[in-house]
């Protein structure tokens, strides 16, 4: 927050700064380590600003479209902002993963897995998008094929949480709790 606030504070035109600003308010709030009112309220002001400075900015509409899906529960706006993203940067890799994860919490399987192989396809190398195709399996009931994913990804990634804990997650889903308790 502090370095994209001194970038502003550098120069007040630079509408990625505004976007960077609003995503780290956006994740910060979103995890809990903000204040919620707070969050989205910097947040919600910093992506309409990086938009009114420049309209064609995937990176601004993705921010809000994070905001309407995840604080304002307008999916509708939500979707026309990483449409309109993802028209502008096709292979912008956070809007993908964004739009994708909010096709799986809406029991969107088929579209997730279709946007989430774009986001990994982006960027081959992040555990995150990796992730991501596996929570499609996941939610499909595919919970062997999550496994190997996830076993597959520790391999190169042997210290990233979130994946031990998807493992487990999908070890305790397919039944098989002893793997989930000495392997995860």
């Amino acid at each position: 927050i502090a370095h994209f606030e001194e970038a502003i504070r550098q120069d007040p035109g630079f509408a990625r700064a505004y976007s960077g600003l609003a995503d780290s308010y956006l994740l910060m709030g979103f995890y809990g380590h903000l204040p919620t009112a707070e969050a989205l309220a910097a947040a919600r002001g910093a992506a309409q600003r990086a938009l009114a400075l420049d309209d064609a900015l995937a990176e601004g509409h993705a921010s809000l479209a994070f905001i309407h899906e995840n604080y304002d529960w307008d999916f509708e706006k939500a979707d026309a902002h990483y449409r309109r993203a993802l028209e502008i940067n096709p292979s912008y890799t956070t809007a993908l993963h964004w739009y994708g994860l909010s096709f799986l919490e809406r029991g969107r399987v088929e579209e997730a897995r279709a946007v989430l192989l774009r986001a990994r396809e982006s960027d081959p190398l992040s555990p995150v998008a990796v992730n991501d195709v596996a929570a499609c399996d996941f939610y499909a009931g595919l919970y062997d094929r999550a496994i190997a994913q996830h076993r597959a990804l520790l391999e190169s990634e042997p210290e990233h949480a979130w994946t031990w804990w998807a493992l487990g997650r999908a070890y305790t889903h397919a039944g098989r709790h002893a793997e989930a308790i000495t392997r995860a």
